[in-house]
């Protein structure tokens, strides 16, 4: 034994474990400056609320928009300003009774222009179960008052699907983008367009309300999973889930260049065959020419949350980066920071429930230990937990199920 403590080989083989242990660690780091506790604030929807969702306008205001039950059974669409840390008082964009309410397919809020804002719903149309249409709702005085008649960005009156649409500033217009159902009810022999296949579509709301430059994006795409965009140096930059015919339902990017969509690519092959939608779609966040898109696979059958950033605008994406998650059930969303790093968040299934958790990326593929910020449902009606960061600040938004479903509002300080 002495002779061994004396040998060089020993010594040797000591310091070639001490490297390979803190190499495992600067992989996966702790904080260096922990998150505070998530602290609670109260929240403007009222009870039977749900389907929250977070925008912020060209000053960094802060947006929460909601649905809610209203007390003779329609359904209102409402909006609230964030303020010194506070919500303001909820105003009501607009109440139907035809809605088309849907826990994975939901409303959504934009700024855009000077003093304009926008919200969309989602109209049941009679007959299809499936078959609803696109409305948006505008506003030119910051939402103090909402227009009367809604505009419809799509022109095809077929009793399809419309849906799972992102709402993007761009310049002085609203840039629409959705997936489209037209090509189900597309049947005739002469069709030149492809039948039986779910489309992405956009389209452009200018400021005098007029629809202009609609556009076939992808003609094969999966058909209920949520589209995100984001501004980037070069213009928009649009993720989805993209579907091949051999079903390979991969995340890809496409970006508007000079007026047009750029063929879209894989942001990474993870090769995931599935012959339904998972209805998990991505989140990306943008500055200037950074990117970061967030994911969720079943790729070889193992669950996982990824994310890849791009330091091109999203021309090409680096190799994507495995989220240290147990058991994910994706419904994932991210938050790029000043510094370049990034928040990532995600459902988690536990024994009984489930859990948000939360942690921090690196371009340089460091992960923090992830952290369970709140305790929720896996059930579908529990929605998408959404988050948006102002000034250092972490805003969390998402449905509390029970009796009274409503949806919560909370922040903690990233330091």
């Amino acid at each position: 034994m002495m002779y061994l403590l004396r040998s060089p080989l020993f010594f040797l083989g000591l310091f070639f474990l001490i490297l390979l242990y803190y190499g495992c660690q600067s992989t996966v780091s702790s904080y260096n400056s922990p998150l505070l506790q998530l602290d609670s604030m109260p929240s403007p929807a009222g009870l039977h609320s749900s389907e929250p969702n977070f925008t912020k306008d060209s000053s960094g205001t802060i947006y929460l928009s909601w649905v809610q039950l209203e007390k003779d059974t329609s359904y209102g669409l409402y909006f609230s300003e964030l303020t010194s840390n506070k919500w303001s008082k909820p105003i009501q964009i607009i109440k139907g009774n035809n809605w088309f309410i849907n826990w994975a397919d939901f409303p959504t809020m934009s700024a855009y222009g000077q003093h304009s804002l926008a919200a969309h719903i989602l109209v049941a149309q009679e007959t299809g179960k499936y078959a609803y249409d696109i409305h948006l709702i505008t506003s030119g005085d910051k939402g103090k008052s909402w227009s009367k008649n809604s505009i419809i960005p799509h022109l095809d009156s077929t009793p399809t699907e419309h849906g799972f649409l992102s709402l993007l500033p761009y310049k002085d217009q609203l840039l629409a983008m959705w997936l489209d159902g037209r090509n189900y009810f597309l049947k005739a022999a002469g069709d030149s367009v492809p039948t039986q296949k779910m489309s992405l579509r956009s389209v452009f709301l200018g400021p005098n309300q007029q629809l202009t430059a609609p556009m076939l994006i992808d003609s094969n795409v999966c058909s209920c999973c949520q589209t995100d965009a984001a501004i980037v140096s070069t213009g928009p930059i649009l993720v989805y889930r993209d579907r091949s015919d051999q079903e390979i339902r991969d995340i890809a990017q496409t970006r508007l260049i000079n007026g047009e969509w750029t063929r879209p690519q894989a942001v990474f092959e993870d090769g995931w065959e599935i012959g339904g939608c998972p209805v998990n779609g991505p989140a990306i966040d943008a500055k200037d020419s950074l990117v970061i898109v967030a994911w969720y696979t079943e790729a070889h059958q193992q669950a996982a949350v990824k994310v890849a950033f791009s330091d091109n605008a999203g021309a090409s994406f680096q190799k994507a980066i495995p989220i240290n998650a147990f058991e994910p059930i994706g419904r994932v969303d991210v938050v790029l920071l000043a510094d370049g790093s990034a928040m990532i968040s995600w459902l988690e299934q536990s024994s009984k429930d489930a859990s948000l958790k939360l942690t921090r990326v690196f371009q340089d593929g460091r992960i923090d230990a992830p952290i369970s910020v709140l305790k929720t449902k896996s059930a579908r009606s529990s929605g998408f937990p959404k988050m948006i960061e102002q000034q250092g600040l972490l805003y969390f938004a998402w449905t509390q199920l029970g009796e009274n479903p409503q949806v919560r509002t909370s922040y903690m300080k990233i330091q």
